[in-house]
């Protein structure tokens, strides 16, 4: 993964080694689909949106979509 100036957006703490959100998707405006390995976060990752407007450094604002990733991908045509 490349560091982005997105860096501090996508973590929740800044003694974090590394990333709780991972972007795989952009999506129209800015936001992007992340998978949220932050706290509570089972084996498989939460699939979410991460909104760049209201997210700032350390503070994601992030809102859940379907449970799983396999999820999101059963929910494609």
């Amino acid at each position: 993964m490349v560091a982005t100036r997105l860096d501090a957006h996508l973590a929740r703490s800044p003694e974090a080694s590394g990333f709780d959100l991972i972007p795989f998707a952009a999506l129209v405006g800015g936001d992007f689909l992340v998978l949220d390995y932050g706290a509570g976060a089972q084996a498989e990752p939460a699939v979410s949106v991460w909104h760049h407007q209201t997210s700032d450094a350390f503070a994601p604002d992030i809102s859940p979509v379907p449970a799983s990733f396999v999820g999101v991908l059963c929910a494609v045509p």
